[in-house]
């Protein structure tokens, strides 16, 4: 390689030689000088640095053989394994959780309900939202009149929907404190259990949609945990290919993310409600206090 590398050099800096000489013009008498010591100089420093191409190249095509080698580290086998373990034990809880729901709901029930005494038993148990209600098929279902549906009977009551509240009439004879009292406390109500119910029905469409979300996310933790044909290969694939890999994963992460804010959003806001729930339920104590206070009976 050295051989035929430095003929070509020595060309290469002679014709740069000719084209600062042309280029610079006919020197002076009093300038040759300076203008040959900063030839000269230029001239060592080029040498200097093109003697040490050889090396650059040896060293990146180190370089780029060792990005491509298997990385046999112990501390990457044991991320490896714990990588594996966790996504793992993810899979399995979620397997043990739903295999747990019909010994949950039969504690809940309790034995004496049966298809006859208790035939919405189906709306009353989460495992219902899960794909694995209590009575399969349902009861109720005899094949006259509209099907009932189990998982929306169960959005409406988790979220209070099925609560009767009797809507306020401006005609009551009761005082007007009284009155707005009412109105305020029963505006809250129907407010609270209408975004319950926005909330849980989120619920509702990932059922109507196979789980399709949930299988795809938990499909998702296997490959990311699979020791065989995700993290071995991370570790053995050109750079290449594990970065692209690695950017689609990245991708995943930020839909996650979005949705993992969207949520604490509805947290929040779900909280705030509770509170204007409490205040609500506490009027009862509040007219008390404040009958006490004016040194009156409390109406």
């Amino acid at each position: 390689m050295r051989s035929n590398f430095f003929p070509k050099l020595m060309v290469l800096l002679s014709t740069a030689l000719l084209f600062t000489v042309l280029y610079v013009g006919p020197l002076r008498a009093d300038d040759s000088t300076t203008y040959l010591r900063q030839i000269a100089q230029n001239t060592t420093a080029i040498l200097t640095d093109v003697s040490t191409l050889p090396d650059y190249i040896t060293n990146m095509l180190k370089y780029a053989l060792n990005m491509q080698k298997t990385d046999d580290s112990q501390q990457l086998q044991t991320l490896q394994g714990y990588f594996s373990s966790t996504g793992s034990g993810i899979v399995q809880n979620a397997n043990v959780q739903l295999a747990d729901q019909p010994k949950f709901n039969a504690d809940l029930l309790g034995p004496d309900a049966t298809k006859d005494n208790l035939p919405n038993a189906n709306d009353l148990v989460f495992s219902t939202m899960l794909g694995q209600p209590v009575f399969n098929p349902d009861p109720r279902n005899k094949g006259n009149g509209t099907p009932v549906s189990p998982p929306y009977n169960y959005i409406k009551n988790a979220a209070g929907i099925s609560l009767p509240h009797t809507m306020p009439r401006l005609n009551w004879h009761g005082t007007s404190t009284d009155l707005t009292r009412y109105m305020n406390y029963y505006n809250t109500v129907m407010a609270v259990e209408s975004f319950n119910g926005y909330v849980l029905s989120n619920q509702l469409a990932e059922l109507q949609n196979g789980n399709s979300l949930t299988t795809a996310q938990m499909n998702l933790v296997t490959q990311a945990s699979d020791s065989t044909n995700w993290i071995a290969v991370v570790a053995s694939e050109e750079i290449g290919k594990v970065l692209r890999q690695i950017l689609l994963f990245d991708s995943q992460n930020y839909v996650l993310t979005t949705q993992l804010l969207q949520t604490q959003k509805q947290l929040l806001s779900a909280q705030a409600m509770t509170n204007a729930l409490l205040i609500a339920a506490n009027q009862s104590n509040e007219n008390i206090m404040l009958a006490k206070a004016q040194g009156i009976k409390p109406s």
